[in-house]
């Protein structure tokens, strides 16, 4: 019964985090909206291929230092750069 319980709590806290997870996303959804404004409104690339570079190599240091997979984080990180490109074109 033990077990169960500590399954419950495990989730719980898991929910929390998701929650979490999903208000940083939302913030970070709208800073990348208002820099789509300001792109399209300068007449800059969508794309920053500069930037993304520094950003997945800032990305593995990270990994390394806290021990997290590298490879899924860039994989996240990837998806959520592929769904700021897409709206920033439906702009």
């Amino acid at each position: 019964m033990q077990g169960i319980n500590e399954l419950q709590t495990l989730r719980k806290e898991i929910d929390a985090i998701d929650e979490r997870l999903l208000e940083i996303l939302k913030r970070r959804f709208e800073l990348t909206n208002r820099i789509g404004i300001l792109k399209k409104e300068h007449v800059l690339p969508i794309e920053d291929k500069d930037r993304e570079t520094r950003l997945f190599l800032n990305l593995e240091q990270k990994c390394r230092a806290i021990n997290l997979d590298n490879q899924a984080a860039k994989n996240i990180f990837h998806t959520i750069l592929e769904e700021v490109k897409k709206k920033h074109l439906q702009a």
